[in-house]
């Protein structure tokens, strides 16, 4: 199941259904109730309104084993999305059987190999630098970027979440960016947004989130000074159900000092 809210009103304006697992829909440019959606090993162009879909792109259809993951889109419209093993359970994956993919219109290119679990992607606000998350071994990485010819290159660990630093933090996940380039990440497992400084690598704050399985966030609200955590409720036992009755939820951050987000980048035909 789809859907597509409003950042500023929170009006849930369309709900579409559909089988398995949707890992990311980011907006289409120029097209209020057309959105991008990965689903198993296709990239797709849903129209809420019209209920219909179009294929875009079909990424390794060859092998049955892996499927998409999380996406989103560079400053010229380019998606950037992530493959990797069928998960039986949550973080659960077989190692390095994945890859990291532009879509530029529909011409598909491979970036990186022996991915265990692509989840968030960002960009400063120059653009000259990729940010990108493998959450299984923890790492948070960095590139140099290239905007114009859609390279990445030299890449070097921002943040590693097995170092003790991090260790309550469990998983890294779905990251945003702000408008001082600092980095919120969703800590899966972990029941915290933390805000990581690039350039040092620093742990600059932590937000408690009443669930443990934070799953991903965004900026939103009329000046993007509000921020949109996602959580999960999938292999939660029982009694942590019982414990955390808002495992699953969409929560809202406001007032947080000095900070706003940007809009998000639109996927261009």
């Amino acid at each position: 199941m789809k859907h597509a809210t409003n950042g500023v009103s929170q009006v849930d304006a369309n709900t579409f259904f559909a089988e398995g697992t949707i890992p990311f829909a980011v907006p289409l440019a120029n097209h209020h109730h057309k959105i991008v959606i990965g689903h198993n090993h296709y990239v797709k162009l849903t129209d809420m309104k019209k209920r219909h879909e179009e294929l875009i792109a079909m990424v390794e259809t060859e092998n049955a084993g892996t499927r998409l993951n999380d996406a989103k889109c560079d400053a010229a419209g380019r998606l950037w999305t992530g493959t990797m093993a069928i998960d039986k359970k949550p973080m659960n994956v077989e190692p390095e059987q994945g890859s990291m993919y532009s879509i530029e219109k529909k011409h598909i290119r491979k970036h990186i190999e022996r991915i265990t679990l692509p989840n968030g992607i960002a960009w400063t606000c120059d653009n000259k630098k990729m940010f990108f998350v493998d959450s299984v071994p923890g790492k948070l990485y960095v590139y140099d970027f290239d905007l114009t010819k859609g390279d990445i290159s030299n890449q070097k660990v921002v943040a590693d979440f097995n170092h003790p630093s991090f260790a309550e933090l469990a998983f890294p996940d779905g990251i945003t960016i702000d408008q001082t380039d600092k980095l919120w990440v969703a800590c899966y497992n972990g029941g915290h947004v933390v805000k990581i400084d690039p350039v040092t690598g620093a742990l600059v704050q932590k937000v408690k989130i009443p669930t443990q399985l934070v799953t991903s966030l965004c900026f939103g609200g009329p000046r993007y000074e509000d921020l949109f955590v996602t959580t999960g409720f999938i292999g939660l036992t029982r009694d942590q159900l019982q414990s955390q009755p808002d495992a699953g939820a969409i929560f809202k951050i406001s007032g947080i000092p000095g900070t706003k987000g940007l809009p998000p980048n639109c996927f261009a035909m």
